[in-house]
């Protein structure tokens, strides 16, 4: 989707071409044709659209994303700071739905002075009509662009990204810069509709006691839940087992014992097998198995 030079002229051009091949249209359907050619909606959309002022780019500051054209990133002289506000939701429904990318503005630079140090990047952000999500995000590279830390906030249970339409909030990241760290890079980022405005970022050396918030190392030494019976999917709010998954499993079992059962010609009556005592769960194969095997390095 793009805005045209001269939109008026090009309607003018595109009715006079049809005229001459003797189809008439009016001066209000060409308009309409040629927003709709560049991704608008309509004339209306488009006009609305040339009238506002052009956002311009910070200085140090480059933008990027997965649809980042979707986006207008740069000044808000309104606000006096800088702004990503997703323009889809003006244009063709056929372009898709907003949630399908992101644009971001970002900034990079030597990790030269931080390595060995825990870093904090902080700042205000405010959004409005947010329809995905609207957050910072952080990442620390090694040597030939291997990623060594990321952040984007995504996955906290507080002080997250913004949805909605939300005030001024601080948000923060914190990551140890390893020793092999080559770049830092950072921003903030929209995902989906509406407008994100960002304010007040800085950077600042903090101590231990100040925890690190990226996730690209995994936390847990071993795998745990192989068999889906805790977590979000069987325990509350309250952390309580939940009781539907301890009735499912005993019917399952139950069922089971009951088919060996009838199939198997040693349990029926007068065998010599002996039998299981009374309530006893049957023996049953885990659902999963972990082979401790050596992993040799790359």
């Amino acid at each position: 989707m793009h805005i045209p030079h001269d939109p008026k002229a090009m309607a003018k051009s595109l009715r006079q071409a049809l005229a001459e091949r003797r189809v008439e249209i009016s001066h209000g359907d060409s308009l309409e044709c040629v927003a709709r050619q560049f991704g608008w909606r309509d004339w209306n959309t488009l006009a609305a659209q040339l009238d506002r002022p052009v956002l311009r780019l910070p200085e140090d500051w480059t933008v990027a994303g997965t649809r980042s054209d979707d986006y207008e990133m740069g000044l808000d002289p309104a606000e006096g700071c800088a702004l990503i506000r997703h323009r889809v939701a003006l244009a063709d429904p056929s372009l898709g739905p907003a949630s399908t990318g992101f644009g971001a503005l970002m900034q990079n630079f030597r990790a030269d002075g931080f390595r060995d140090k825990r870093l904090e990047l902080s700042a205000h952000l405010r959004a409005r009509d947010v329809t995905g999500a609207g957050s910072l995000w952080m990442r620390i590279d090694g040597d030939k662009g291997r990623m060594l830390a990321f952040d984007n906030m995504d996955g906290r249970t507080r002080e997250g990204p913004l949805v909605g339409t939300v005030g001024w909030q601080e948000r923060s990241i914190v990551m140890d810069v390893p020793p092999e760290a080559q770049s830092i890079h950072f921003g903030f980022f929209l995902r989906g509709g509406g407008s994100l405005w960002a304010r007040r970022l800085r950077f600042a050396e903090v101590g231990a006691s100040v925890a690190v918030t990226d996730h690209a190392v995994p936390r847990r030494a071993a795998p745990t839940n192989l068999d889906f019976a805790a977590g979000a999917s069987s325990r509350g709010q309250s952390g309580r087992r939940s009781p539907g998954l301890a009735t499912c499993s005993q019917t399952t079992r139950t069922k089971m014992r009951s088919r060996r059962r009838r199939s198997d010609p040693s349990a029926q009556s007068g065998s010599t097998r002996s039998a299981e005592p009374e309530g006893a769960a049957p023996k049953e194969p885990p659902l999963f198995h972990i082979e401790r095997t050596r992993l040799s390095a790359p």
